[in-house]
């Protein structure tokens, strides 16, 4: 099919570095598809036991934060229809994808497609292949039928493929392909819970400059021989060991390994255990007699079931993206929620919740903006953008637990509550002031946090803008992200956010 049109860029998420001196990756063209294991960066496909495909991608070199390591146009992608999911003509993604790659007449792309995990069905299980022809079993039958159908009386043509043919490659797309196409390499590329790659999708990179084309960007500096990864969820990294596995079992029909997710029986207070890669407060249950809305004679431990809290968080996600519920009305279920109250004030649910809020405030107050004036429309700008601060402000605190300080999301939610304090400081200052009397409570200590946060999640952007041209230079600039920065007041001049990078913040 053609290919689909440019994608509008997200709103732009940095990520910065700390380490050694940044020195140039060494980054060839994209090449043909002579080999499923030709990679761009300094990177090789190693075996790896206990893993689909039994191989894992590793660094041949050390990778700085920051550094571009993978860039890749898609094999094969999608033109996104009306329909269920984004397939064509109302067929599931994978399914469509197959479609595509089962028509495709590139002997390349098909040595390649045949290369992914799973090469045969024997490679899943009994139970987990049960499940998959339960799920796909018709849609493989279809396929079938219309390429025997089209091959009709066409004698040069060759056998059309089985069903079961046609469900292996629909499992291949199932467990490789991703929401902008078919990777042939990043494809090779295996799930964490505590990733060092971050993968943008075609038109998500900083700089928006990867229209068609995906880009995997180091999170944190990676040594030689250290496997690279990324997490195969959204969102990225605020799930559950519980849910992450759930959600492995539901994509790839077997358990992942324990050191993939964090999947390891809970500790004390429900908190982490084993091989969960963060501070167990990530993952705090609070007894029921530090709950007010909990209780019971005993006050033991609560016993959460995540699976029902992150569906529902997922929903509301969607549904607030969608345009369906404004953020009240998403605030409105999580209050009336009785298990959002057991979590600890640092676990990782938590700050899925604090981003659900703040880009719900977000597009409240991008609606305010667009469609209203006078006085009230000013106060509720004033109040969903201080909301929006406060909910920044704790999102930070929880991110400093489990991502490093160079990750791309630590960097989004730094520049968006720069944007937001900038805009209150301007416009609101004197809500503001009193909101928060205790941290920002006047001027200076407000401009001292603007400038904190400009400075921080500049240097954190800077560190993603350079390009792959940029990587084959020589020596670049060494940038370093401090643990503390030393803040200079804003002028009282008025002036204040007036020299934004208008690609950045959140009032863009």
């Amino acid at each position: 099919p053609p290919p689909p049109p440019p994608p509008p860029p997200p709103p732009r998420r940095g990520v910065g570095s700390r380490g050694p001196p940044r020195r140039a990756i060494t980054m060839a063209a994209t090449p043909p598809l002579t080999s499923a294991f030709a990679f761009l960066g300094p990177l090789e496909v190693r075996e790896r036991t206990g893993v689909g495909g039994g191989r894992g991608v590793f660094a041949t070199e050390d990778i700085p934060a920051g550094a571009l390591v993978m860039r890749e146009e898609p094999a094969l992608t999608l033109t996104p229809t009306p329909g269920r999911g984004s397939g064509s003509g109302g067929e599931h993604p994978h399914v469509a994808l197959a479609r595509l790659a089962l028509l495709n007449s590139d002997r390349k792309l098909d040595e390649a497609v045949a290369a992914l995990h799973p090469r045969t069905l024997a490679d899943f299980s009994p139970g987990a292949l049960k499940k998959a022809r339960e799920r796909h079993g018709v849609s493989a039958k279809k396929i079938s039928e219309d390429l025997a159908a089209a091959q009709k009386g066409n004698a040069k043509a060759g056998a059309s493929p089985s069903d079961d043919q046609c469900l292996l490659v629909i499992l291949k797309m199932q467990c490789n392909a991703f929401e902008g196409g078919l990777f042939i390499r990043m494809a090779m590329v295996n799930h964490s819970a505590a990733p060092n790659l971050h993968k943008f999708q075609p038109g998500g990179n900083v700089r928006g400059n990867n229209t068609t084309a995906s880009e995997a960007r180091a999170v944190k500096d990676i040594e030689k021989g250290e496997e690279v990864t990324w997490t195969y969820f959204s969102p990225l990294i605020e799930l559950t060991p519980t849910y992450q596995t759930h959600l492995f079992l539901n994509q790839h029909y077997t358990l992942p390994l324990p050191s993939s997710t964090g999947r390891k029986r809970e500790g004390k207070n429900g908190s982490a255990s084993g091989s969960w890669p963060y501070p167990d407060e990530t993952l705090e249950v609070l007894s029921t007699n530090q709950n007010p809305k909990k209780t019971d004679e005993e006050g033991k431990n609560a016993k959460v079931d995540y699976i029902p809290l992150e569906n529902m968080l997922g929903a509301l996600e969607q549904s607030m993206e969608e345009g369906k519920i404004d953020v009240d009305r998403v605030f409105q279920h999580l209050e009336a929620n009785d298990t959002i109250p057991l979590l600890g004030k640092s676990h990782i649910i938590r700050a899925r919740i604090y981003t659900i809020l703040s880009r719900g405030c977000q597009k409240k107050i991008i609606e305010l903006r667009g469609h209203n004036s006078g006085e009230d429309s000013s106060n509720k700008l004033g109040e969903y953008a201080c909301w929006m601060m406060e909910t920044l402000q704790e999102l930070e605190r929880i991110q400093k637990q489990y991502l490093p300080p160079t990750h791309i999301q630590f960097g989004a939610t730094l520049g968006d509550a720069h944007a937001t304090l900038t805009y209150l400081l301007a416009s609101h200052r004197p809500l503001l002031f009193s909101r928060f009397s205790q941290t920002l409570g006047d001027f200076g200590a407000a401009s001292l946090e603007e400038a904190r946060l400009r400075e921080t999640s500049g240097r954190i952007q800077k560190l993603y803008e350079e390009d792959s041209e940029s990587l084959n230079n020589g020596e670049t600039e060494n940038v370093e992200v401090e643990e503390e920065v030393k803040a200079t007041p804003a002028n009282n001049d008025g002036k204040i956010g007036k020299e934004l990078d208008d690609a950045w913040g959140l009032f863009d």
